[in-house]
Parts: C-alpha cells; sequence; structure tokens
C-alpha cells in the first residue's frame, strides 16, 4: 500500500507501480486513517525530512505497526564533519528540510520499545530500522 498526501504523487505512483496487489491511499500522515496494529511492516523513504512534525509521524507509523513487525526509514543524516554538517544544515534550513542526528530516531525506537534496532548512514542520509516485540 502506498500513502501520500500529495493527489499528483500518487497519480505518479499508480502510473510507475500499477499491479494487481497494490493500491495507494490519499491523506495525511500525521493521522493515519488506519486501526492499531494494521500493517506487518511499515517504511517510509525519504520523506520524512520533508514533513512537519516528523516525530509525531514516525509514533503514528508505530501505531499502526502490528507486533513483531518491521519499521524502517530512509531519511536525511547531519553527522558529517563540521564543515560539512554546518552547510548541509543551513543549506536545509534554507529550502524547509530537516537534518536528523544519529541519535533521534535510534532514541526513538528504543523509548518506543522496539527491539533489534539497526541503523547505516552514509554521507547526508541515514536508515534506521527494528522490530515492534510480540
Amino acid at each position: 500500500m502506498g500513502f501520500d498526501i500529495s493527489e499528483p504523487m500518487l497519480t505518479r505512483a499508480v502510473v510507475d507501480n500499477d499491479g494487481p496487489q497494490t493500491c495507494y491511499v490519499r491523506g495525511d500522515a500525521r493521522v493515519l486513517p488506519f486501526d492499531d496494529e494494521t500493517f506487518d511492516a511499515v517504511c517510509c523513504f525519504g520523506a520524512l525530512y520533508l514533513m512537519p512534525e516528523p516525530f509525531d509521524i514516525t509514533r503514528e507509523m508505530l501505531r499502526v505497526l502490528r507486533p513483531g513487525g518491521r519499521i524502517a526509514i530512509l531519511t536525511s543524516y547531519a553527522g558529517q564533519a563540521a564543515p560539512i554538517r554546518k552547510a548541509l544544515t543551513a543549506t536545509a534550513n534554507l529550502i524547509g528540510l530537516t537534518m536528523f542526528d544519529r541519535s533521534s530516531f535510534v532514541d526513538l525506537f528504543s523509548s518506543a520499545g522496539l527491539v533489534d534496532i539497526e541503523q547505516q548512514t552514509q554521507r547526508a542520509l541515514q536508515f534506521v530500522a527494528a522490530t515492534k516485540p510480540r
């Protein structure tokens, strides 16, 4: 299932990925229109740094994740060497992006009780995944 607030992005998703077991829902990620513990897996790639209230949105993704399910995110990472970090953060602030530090999502997942937390960083990106305990 794909989810987005943008009608043009959903239209493009349908054109690019119109398989028989694929569906798309339009809505606001701050209030996902799904019951608690609906999904076995939740992922958000390349979007959290664009959204208002990214940590509230991440908690909302955790709400709809079933026990035993896995969450995976790919988002921005500000943890470069000091001169690069300052330039990235300044540029991001100018254009309305959020740069996250190394502990942002690891700490959020840990405080939410998730297990098997893994993180990989490379340049200005970080991948963080975890499992919701059964």
